[in-house]
C-alpha cells in the first residue's frame, strides 16, 4: 500500500481569511492538483469564473463579525488605493469603528458559504456630508454607508443582492427612501448605484472632496425600487 506524504500549512487571504491546506507530496496526481488549485484560489492567484453570478446569504452583523468586517473594509480600501491612488477611500477603518456601527445602525453582511464578502450599513442619523436640501422630502430616510464588496466578488452580482436586501430592510423600518453620497471620482461607485435604481440628485464639494448625491425612493410595491 502506498503511503502518501502530506504537507500541511496555512494559506492566508486578506479578504477570506485563512485555511489549513493538505498538499499531497506523492500519490495520485489528481489529488495534488486539487489541493494546489484550492491554495491558488484562497491566496487570490486564481479566481473561479470571475463573471459568474455568486449567490450569497445576507444577514445582520453581530459583534462577533467586527474583526472580519474590519479586515474586509481594509482589503477594499487597499484595492481602491492600488487602482486609483491615495484618497479618502484609503482609510479602511478599525474593529472599534465596526463595533460602533453595529451598535448605532443596521449593518448587513453577505456571506458566500462562511466568509463575509460584502457589507453595508443603514443609519437614521444623517452623516455630516449629506445636505438634505438636495433630496426628496419623505417622512423618514435612512442613509446607506460603508458599502464594501471584496475585490474577488466584484462584478458577480453580490453588490446588487445586498442593495436589494437593504431596500427591503429600509422599507420594513419603515422608511420611504435611502440616501447616499459617492465619490465624484474614478474610485466612486456612482454608476453601480444608478444600475441599482438610484437617482442622482446633486453634486457638492464637502471639505474639499467632490461628492455625488443619490437617492432611492421606496414604495410599498418592491417592483418600483432596487429589488426589480
Amino acid at each position: 500500500m502506498l503511503k502518501v506524504k502530506v504537507l500541511t500549512f496555512q494559506a492566508v487571504n486578506s479578504s477570506s481569511g485563512s485555511e489549513q491546506i493538505c498538499l499531497p507530496q506523492n500519490g495520485p496526481r489528481s489529488h495534488a492538483r486539487s489541493a494546489e488549485t484550492r491554495v491558488r484560489l484562497l491566496i487570490g492567484v486564481l479566481t473561479p469564473h470571475p463573471k459568474a453570478r455568486m449567490n450569497v446569504s445576507i444577514m445582520l452583523a453581530t459583534d462577533t463579525d467586527a474583526l472580519e468586517l474590519a479586515m474586509l473594509r481594509k482589503s477594499v480600501s487597499e484595492d481602491l488605493t492600488r487602482r486609483h491612488g491615495q484618497g479618502h477611500w484609503s482609510h479602511g477603518g478599525s474593529e472599534r469603528g465596526v463595533l460602533r456601527d453595529i451598535r448605532i445602525s443596521r449593518v448587513l453582511v453577505a456571506r458566500a458559504e462562511s466568509p463575509i464578502i460584502a457589507t453595508l450599513s443603514l443609519a437614521t442619523k444623517k452623516p455630516w456630508a449629506i445636505d438634505v436640501n438636495y433630496f426628496t422630502p419623505v417622512r423618514r430616510s435612512v442613509d446607506l454607508l460603508a458599502m464594501a464588496v471584496a475585490p474577488r466578488a466584484q462584478g458577480r452580482g453580490v453588490g446588487r443582492q445586498l442593495i436589494t436586501e437593504a431596500a427591503a430592510v429600509a422599507r420594513d423600518w419603515p422608511s420611504q427612501g435611502i440616501r447616499l453620497d459617492a465619490y465624484d471620482a474614478t474610485a466612486g461607485a456612482g454608476m453601480f448605484y444608478v444600475k441599482c435604481g438610484f437617482q442622482e440628485v446633486g453634486r457638492v464639494v464637502y471639505r474639499g472632496t467632490p461628492l455625488i448625491y443619490f437617492e432611492l425612493l421606496l414604495d410599498s410595491n418592491p417592483k418600483n425600487d432596487a429589488s426589480a
